[in-house]
């Protein structure tokens, strides 16, 4: 995969901060209507974190949270609460929607749903690239790829609708991950109801956000946890009405701006993004969108 002079810079951040919901998993609620409001258990999942060599391991109200640096492997004890997730003395507010954990820059994917093979799931997909790119990658079942970084594939050919070269490679299959040929990223794929969504395993080379192409344009509201909120009601949210989309508690994006939603990708018009365009990818089966510039990247519904 050709190296393109794209802004990457955002893949490498690990700010680990967030805002507040309460959800359970797998049984971890307990309590009935006798009772008052449910218990919270905890949740008993590991996740694989995106955007470097970690994982956290929760189970039940205690856990573990482990990433593996040049310096060696730092392993941290996590305690957990219905809405703070306290990692080694640092409390985080965060969301759990299903197998994704998200608080800030730093969001999960639940193991069970991970795999290092993405031929298991081929097709098109769109992407997310540096800062602001949006592109379609196309992953064939012989391991074979074919990607247009700053737009979408070519009806025919090899050229992309942007007058660049598609580029093509293989893919290499990893006991740790999986690399697209001349990228030194290592990437995962994660699968839930039929959709899937590759993200970046290690901070080395490119950074590549993808989603399974949609159909399904967004609704209602969509949320994240970042630094601003700091409890239910001053959560950042996305709110998508008609032709609309609504932000609020997201600083130099609050307010209602007009968007354009085609096969899983979402655009609208913005001074903050580069090119006065943000641009973003939505898979209403995986539960997941994901918005380069806006906030801290990662809504769930």
């Amino acid at each position: 995969m050709k190296t393109r002079n794209y802004s990457r810079g955002w893949g490498r951040r690990l700010a680990l901060t967030g805002g507040a919901v309460v959800f359970c998993a797998l049984a971890a609620c307990s309590g009935g209507s006798d009772s008052g409001p449910p218990t919270f258990g905890g949740i008993n999942q590991d996740f694989i974190v995106a955007g470097g060599n970690r994982a956290l391991s929760l189970k039940g109200r205690k856990g573990s949270y482990t990433a593996i640096t040049y310096s060696g492997v730092n392993t941290l004890p996590v305690m957990l609460t219905s809405s703070v997730m306290t990692i080694g003395g640092l409390d985080l507010t965060y969301l759990f929607r299903g197998g994704i954990i998200q608080g800030s820059n730093f969001y999960g994917f639940a193991r069970t749903g991970v795999s290092f093979d993405p031929t298991k799931m081929p097709g098109v997909y769109d992407t997310i690239f540096g800062a602001n790119f949006a592109g379609q990658l196309s992953i064939a079942s012989d391991g074979s790829y074919a990607w247009c970084a700053a737009s979408n594939l070519p009806a025919s050919g090899t050229v992309c609708p942007d007058s660049s070269n598609e580029d093509t490679g293989t893919i290499t299959v990893k006991p740790t991950g999986f690399s697209f040929s001349g990228s030194r990223g290592t990437y995962a794929i994660y699968s839930q109801n039929s959709a899937a969504v590759i993200f970046g395993i290690d901070v080395k080379g490119l950074n590549i956000t993808a989603m399974s192409v949609s159909n399904t344009p967004p609704h209602g509201a969509y949320f994240e946890a970042s630094q601003m909120a700091l409890n239910n009601s001053h959560r950042a949210s996305a709110n998508f009405s008609n032709d609309a989309v609504t932000f609020k508690a997201l600083p130099n994006f609050s307010g209602s701006y007009s968007y354009t939603f085609s096969n899983g990708q979402i655009s609208f018009p913005s001074p903050n993004c580069p090119g006065g365009t943000c641009n973003g990818i939505y898979n209403r089966n995986v539960g997941m969108m994901y918005l380069a510039q806006v906030g801290n990247f990662i809504f769930l519904p």
